[in-house]
């Protein structure tokens, strides 16, 4: 090999990124830049961010609900004993 011809090398950082050489891998960290600000709102929210919202509003929904089907099954539970015990 010549002096004027290098030998470029593979390296695998820590975080499983590849790159050939001693280049930096400046291009992949613009590119995560660029995608969050995209994936994410000026006011900080991010998909994940929505979707626990979300999730949140879903559980107590469903917290609500179960409530609400208790008070129904214990009176219709009250009801059925009451009409047995009138027989």
């Amino acid at each position: 090999m010549s002096d004027h011809e290098e030998e470029e090398e593979l390296y695998l950082e820590d975080d499983g990124d590849i790159f050939l050489g001693d280049e930096e891998d400046d291009e992949g960290d613009q590119n995560e830049e660029i995608l969050a600000s995209f994936l994410t709102t000026d006011d900080g929210d991010n998909i994940a961010t929505v979707l626990e919202t979300a999730l949140n509003g879903i559980n107590k929904s469903i917290q609500i609900q179960n409530q609400i089907l208790v008070k129904i099954l214990t009176q219709i539970s009250t009801v059925k004993k009451n009409n047995s015990n009138n027989e």
